[in-house]
This record gives C-alpha cells, structure tokens and sequence, in this order.
C-alpha cells in the first residue's frame, strides 16, 4: 500500500510553510477553494487575520494570497483527509 506524507491540521502546515519561508524555498501548492488549482512560488509573508484566518502570499505575478484552511498539499505533502484520494 503506497502511504504518503500527510499534515494533520493548519498548525502542522504552518509549521511546513514557515520552514519553506524561512530557507526560501519553492512550494509547489495544491488549494481547493472553488475547484482544486495550484499554485507556485516563494512565500514572502505569513500572516493571520482576524476575519479569515491564517493566510499566506507567495511571490508570484499577482501576489497570490491563500488561506492556510484552502492548501491541500504543499510540495508533495498532503492535508490527512486528501490522502486517500
């Protein structure tokens, strides 16, 4: 059975993407906010808001911004409930 790398909730994550962003590494995004689509860049800020939650903005041409709530996969890691898929 081919098992895969998983995170479990937002915290997990954040913690991928703060590692990501302190050694300025590439992530490859999955997000599923209307329809899964990826994403692709530097991340140059993380950041909480008080309405939506935690987000982040990534470097790319329209300074992409997603919500921690909307990432499926980070760079070949998956949320825990898209395993399976």
């Amino acid at each position: 059975m081919d098992k895969k790398q998983t995170f479990g909730n937002n915290q997990e994550l954040k913690e991928i993407l703060d590692s990501c962003f302190v050694n300025n590494t590439d992530v490859h995004l999955l997000i599923d906010v209307v329809g899964l689509e990826r994403a692709f860049g530097q991340i140059i800020a993380v950041g909480l808001s008080d309405k939506k939650g935690a987000y982040i903005r990534l470097n790319d041409s329209s300074l992409s911004t997603f919500l921690l709530k909307d990432i499926v996969a980070v760079n070949g890691v998956f949320r825990s409930d898209y395993s399976e898929c």
